[in-house]
């Protein structure tokens, strides 16, 4: 369902929450267990310094949500939020297919967030800040394009393009 945020009143910020897809989850488990399970089996500091530097590294860059404020797109993670000027976005689209196939370039690809730059045919270069790869909202901007992943996106979308005009 299409909510036309023009004709309702909406207060700023808005926020949307960033629900993990079933394969987040499943990854980020079995990640936890078998780090927990090397940990035990080789009984070694350093196996457990490894799992503890890989799995909280990893979480210190879980996507929480997205706020949308008068002139800033906010990306809430855990730490080290990250903010995008509304007016630099040229158009903005929701496409629940624009993840598939994407190459990791630079970050995490499923342990907690998908975060960091990958590639694609569809999208060339992009960063992305997500969680559940179906909710896709691309910003494009001049010259770079971002991939989030808000729990409601066609109303996102709508909220992104009514700040536009």
């Amino acid at each position: 369902m299409t909510i036309k945020l023009e004709k309702i009143k909406y207060t700023l910020p808005l926020y949307y929450k960033a629900p993990w897809d079933a394969a987040l989850k499943i990854i980020s488990s079995l990640m936890i267990v078998l780090f927990l399970v090397l940990g035990y089996l080789t009984a070694n500091i350093f196996a457990w310094l490894i799992f503890f530097v890989i799995t909280f590294g990893s979480a210190l860059f879980i996507i929480k949500g997205y706020s949308i404020t008068d002139s800033q797109l906010i990306i809430h993670r855990v730490v080290f939020n990250k903010t995008y000027n509304l007016n630099s976005i040229v158009n903005v689209e929701y496409n629940p297919e624009a993840l598939k196939n994407s190459l990791r370039i630079f970050g995490i690809g499923g342990a907690f967030s998908y975060t960091g730059v990958f590639f694609n045919k569809y999208l060339g270069r992009y960063t992305a800040y997500a969680a559940n790869r179906k909710n896709c909202v691309v910003l494009f901007f001049e010259n770079k394009k971002v991939a989030i992943t808000p729990d409601k996106p066609e109303e996102f979308v709508e909220a992104i393009k009514l700040k536009l005009l």
